[in-house]
């Protein structure tokens, strides 16, 4: 309330108390229609921009930035880095405001890493940290005005946090939003990723399978949580699982292994714990490394589910065991290929960027044996071990002894049409970018019956 001892005529300054007392209400009627129709945090830090008038935004509880102002730009480098990394600076992650209790307000002074004064509020779902609301105070000063103003919109957001905990975070993933740029495929720099993996648990060796799970975490809450706690056991554990989009995903992780990820153990694990007892269909893609190719891996997932049918068929017209609800993106790459469609390039190379073929060429370099060459004539030959034993010069249980290892030890089986065929695909696009003298020497007469290992 305000009070005012009228003195002499003064209709221009109750027109423009009325006229700022008119814009608070009509902000905070916003926010509100914001929250009623499940709107996003962007938009609220938007809509307040007119009264607020500073840079804000908001991060999460590992300090990725999940929304910001648009409509004003980061106004110094400190704000800048923070938008261009995505996460919070060291500096900032080390002040206390990460460690203060319920509705406590953070206030930081100018100082040398930025020349505007700081507000942040840290926000607490159901007296759990969630993360904290941020602003810099460079357009409209420090105040207990502006504080008070920034209280209502902490208030108004806080409804909208809840939604995003009960919808990512009630599921047990903590880096859901580290995990959705990657998947999007937004720029995020070294720096950021390196911070995120270490606080996740995993390093620059790591190699992952995504699986992707038809049960949607959004309209169909019960099974997709039941979909996360049957899945969160597959790979020994070693898995992160969120929903995304329509989606239920399990990426799994390990440290560098030849049959860890393999597609044998996938499928069986899968029947087992999802398709089997709850009915959900799977697309699984290729084991890959890097992190940042994860919308790459998703892209695969969808490929192999959205050919699911036509896998299927060539299942039950090859006389193979049914499809049981687990769909590979390697069985569905030869129908991607003869697909007309344009091709992209970065997707293209990551297809075949992490193939058996590759670690079994480099051991050979490096060992000075030739077990891919014996691995190709195999193949070709259509797994006639007599006729690949005379044109290497070996003894044909030589032959079989190297083979059942490389299956062995890379846990698949080439009397499976599927695997078969990848292979020989593998081995197509192994010719095509190697140079001639390189396949001219790996296939060379010197290498003939020296096989890796003898008995």
């Amino acid at each position: 309330m305000i009070v005012i001892r009228q003195q002499s005529r003064f209709a221009y300054f109750i027109f423009k108390l009325q006229s700022y007392f008119t814009q608070l209400l009509i902000w905070q009627n916003e926010l509100d229609r914001i929250v009623a129709c499940h709107g996003t945090l962007t938009e609220m830090l938007d809509a307040s921009t007119t009264v607020i008038n500073n840079f804000m935004f908001v991060s999460d509880n590992s300090f990725n930035v999940i929304a910001r102002t648009t409509t004003i730009e980061p106004p110094d480098d400190l704000h800048r880095r923070i938008i261009e990394t995505g996460c919070l600076t060291p500096q900032m992650i080390e002040e206390k405001r990460q460690r203060l209790p319920e509705k406590i307000t953070y206030i930081k002074p100018p100082s040398d890493i930025t020349p505007h004064a700081r507000l942040s509020r840290p926000l607490h779902v159901s007296h759990t940290y969630f993360g904290s609301l941020s602003m810099s105070c460079n357009a409209t000063p420090l105040t207990d005005g502006l504080q008070d103003l920034f209280s209502i919109l902490e208030k108004r957001i806080m409804p909208l946090c809840e939604s995003l905990w009960r919808a990512r975070m009630r599921l047990d993933m903590p880096h859901y939003f580290f995990f959705s740029k990657l998947l999007e495929h937004s720029s995020v720099t070294d720096e950021y990723v390196k911070n995120q993996m270490s606080m996740v648990g995993i390093d620059d060796n790591t190699e992952y399978k995504l699986i992707a799970m038809e049960v949607d975490g959004e309209t169909e809450t019960e099974r997709a949580a039941l979909a996360i706690r049957a899945a969160s056991g597959i790979n020994q554990g070693g898995v992160f699982c969120f929903p995304y989009q329509n989606m239920t995903l399990a990426l799994c992780h390990t440290t560098p292994s030849d049959s860890k990820l393999s597609h044998v153990k996938t499928i069986q694990e899968l029947r087992q714990r999802i398709y089997e007892p709850l009915g959900i269909v799977s697309g699984v893609s290729e084991v890959f490394a890097g992190i940042t190719n994860l919308d790459l891996a998703y892209q695969q997932t969808k490929i192999a589910l959205g050919l699911k049918n036509t896998i299927a068929s060539e299942q039950f017209a090859s006389e193979q065991e049914q499809p049981k609800g687990v769909y590979l993106f390697g069985d569905a790459l030869m129908y991607y290929l003869v697909d007309p469609s344009d091709k992209d390039e970065r997707f293209m190379r990551f297809c075949f960027s992490h193939t058996i073929l590759q670690k079994i060429y480099e051991e050979d370099r490096e060992n000075g044996t030739n077990c891919l060459a014996l691995f190709w004539f195999y193949l070709y030959y259509g797994r006639n071990a007599t006729a690949v034993a005379q044109r290497l010069h070996m003894h044909r249980n030589t032959v079989l002894y190297h083979i059942e290892k490389i299956q062995k030890r890379f846990d698949f089986d080439l009397s499976w049409r599927t695997a078969r065929d990848r292979m020989m695909l593998d081995f197509k696009v192994f010719f095509l970018t190697m140079s001639h003298a390189s396949i001219e020497k790996l296939f060379s007469d010197s290498h003939e019956g020296n096989p890796a290992d003898e008995r």
